[in-house]
């Protein structure tokens, strides 16, 4: 992503990465300022949805994080990213890095009631191809939050006099909360709404992976 000094010609490199958070697959886009030392990094990011889950029949039963509109695959990041090996003559260095998301989102999954069984007191029910049969409902979360802070490290390597590629990897806390659910019974059609939110904190550590390069307004420096 990124200068590697703090003179005046190059206090600010904008930055592009990729890679897996918590929330899925994201892209951002952002600048790089350099405050003496420490890096400060801030931008926006992208929510790329994420693909179905299937289980053994090809049914898709969940879509975790996903964006229903436009608006929704914006959120925002920032950060600090702190030298551990930088100086004069080094093409590559290597930072220690705090990275903080956050965005909002959908939330959208199935889940499968059996048909008959023991908890109904009635046979268990089969289709032609000797599949037990299951009844799906879809649970939907709208206006979901997502947020999460990590730790980790940002390996960089200087290719040109404005260029450079990084490796980040980390992990740390990530949550989850919303303003309202609902349940679609997809056997009747009817939709069931539950009044008030919720909040998941879903773990301490949620490992992430990025890739991106950056490039210097001015030219990279060795100091």
């Amino acid at each position: 992503m990124y200068s590697l000094c703090g003179h005046a010609q190059n206090k600010i490199a904008f930055s592009i990465d990729a890679g897996q958070m918590h929330s899925g697959k994201n892209i951002r886009i952002g600048v790089l300022y350099n405050a003496g030392k420490p890096q400060l990094k801030f931008g926006v990011k992208y929510h790329l949805n994420n693909a179905n889950d299937y289980d053994s029949r090809n049914y898709a039963f969940m879509y975790r994080l996903n964006a229903s509109k436009f608006g929704e695959h914006f959120g925002l990041y920032g950060g600090v990213n702190i030298p551990i090996i930088s100086g004069k003559g080094r093409s590559y260095s290597l930072y220690a890095t705090i990275d903080a998301e956050y965005g909002r989102m959908g939330i959208k999954s199935f889940w499968f009631e059996a048909l008959g069984g023991s908890q109904y007191g009635t046979p268990e029910v089969y289709d032609s191809s000797g599949f037990r049969m299951f009844r799906r409902h879809t649970f939907q979360v709208k206006h979901a939050s997502h947020a999460q802070l990590s730790l980790g490290l940002s390996f960089r390597n200087k290719v040109s006099d404005r260029l450079n590629i990084m490796i980040d990897a980390g992990t740390g806390p990530a949550a989850v909360w919303f303003s309202n659910q609902s349940f679609i019974d997809t056997y009747n059609s009817n939709r069931v709404s539950v009044p008030g939110g919720g909040f998941i904190f879903d773990s301490i550590f949620s490992p992430y992976l990025r890739l991106g390069f950056g490039l210097s307004i001015g030219k990279l420096s060795d100091s």
